[in-house]
């Protein structure tokens, strides 16, 4: 959320007449440099750009104090709701797995693990590859796991690089990804 966005408005009246009847508000707690309050009119505002994944929530208190220095507070509670602003991220910026040349199709090889600290269904990542090395492998979009599809054999190639993307499932608001590279390598039996 960027700077200067409207929370919310408090509000106090006061049974007093003339200056003993004018209210200023302010507010405090921790969290506090995060927000603005209009001392006049009660408008709460953000002061920074807030990011929920850096601080979820924060518990303020806001005082109204009148012209005779009585006041009242009340607590303010504001959680932040998630946007898709992270992609995942694999836990490693290159994998590399070593197969056996006589390693059955369908063999499982590894698995590839990414997060996303975002919530619900944008921190669901999704697995895929952006080439499969002519079908030699593919990847479970749930689990990571890079599965053999065919038999390889060593005599015709010796070593695979193949390019996987996590995704997350952010529906409307745009999928973003990151991409890994995979490499394979295969030894003789």
């Amino acid at each position: 959320m960027p700077p200067n966005q409207g929370v919310l408005t408090v509000g106090a009246a006061d049974a007093d007449t003339g200056t003993s009847a004018e209210i200023q508000y302010s507010l405090f707690g921790i969290g506090v440099e995060d927000f603005y309050m209009d001392a006049n009119t009660g408008d709460m505002k953000t002061a920074t750009v807030m990011d929920r994944e850096e601080t979820s929530s924060y518990k303020l208190i806001a005082q109204a104090t009148d012209g005779g220095g009585l006041f009242c507070r009340s607590e303010v509670s504001v959680t932040l709701l998630d946007v898709n602003d992270n992609p995942p991220t694999f836990f490693y910026s290159q994998y590399l797995a070593n197969v056996y040349e006589n390693a059955a199709p369908k063999a499982l090889l590894t698995r590839l693990q990414a997060s996303d600290p975002d919530e619900g269904p944008n921190r669901t990542v999704v697995y895929s590859l952006i080439d499969s090395a002519d079908g030699f492998f593919s990847i479970d979009p749930v689990s990571g796991v890079v599965v053999l599809e065919r038999a390889l054999d060593r005599e015709t190639r010796d070593s695979y690089r193949i390019r996987i993307q996590a995704s997350d499932r952010s529906g409307l608001q745009g999928a973003l990804s990151s991409q890994v590279s995979y490499m394979v390598g295969h030894r003789s039996v």
